[in-house]
């Protein structure tokens, strides 16, 4: 609910969008780190399938987004921990959310490939079907034209 609220206010205020940067940059270690928490390794995946359209847009900001995207690719290469499965399945969704919108497609062309490599590495461990569907997703982007 709090992630609801938050988008609708930061989605008019650029000076709340700024601030939320911020904070994200100064607590990217802990969050891109092992150590987190389950709950808090899948809100994070949720929070960035949430905010993926309005943070780090700007060119300075290009390799703290990517950082954000090879987290939730990681995330996906949970499934086969069982404890860890929730957090696979929110990475999906996030990653799901990014690659409907065309704009999050210009952005993230450049990785197409490295994030299809890990994605052939989870193959074999990943059996939910909206996996699949990102990675057929994956190979129709890498097949057209920009």
């Amino acid at each position: 609910m709090m992630l609801s609220i938050l988008a609708y206010i930061v989605a008019k205020r650029k000076d709340m969008l700024q601030m939320l940067e911020n904070t994200i940059i100064s607590c990217l270690p802990y969050f891109l780190q092992d150590n987190p928490s389950s709950i808090v390794k899948a809100r994070y995946c949720l929070f960035i399938g949430q905010f993926c359209e309005q943070i780090f847009m700007e060119e300075k900001h290009k390799e703290i987004y990517a950082a954000h995207l090879l987290y939730l690719v990681n995330c996906v290469g949970l499934c086969d921990q069982s404890s860890e499965a929730a957090i696979a399945l929110q990475a999906i969704d996030s990653l799901n959310t990014i690659f409907e919108d065309e704009d999050m497609i210009r952005r993230i062309r450049p990785m197409l490939f490295d994030i299809l490599n890990r994605f052939c590495q989870y193959i074999l461990v990943v059996h939910h079907p909206n996996f699949f569907d990102l990675v057929l997703e994956i190979i129709c982007l890498l097949y057209t034209s920009p």
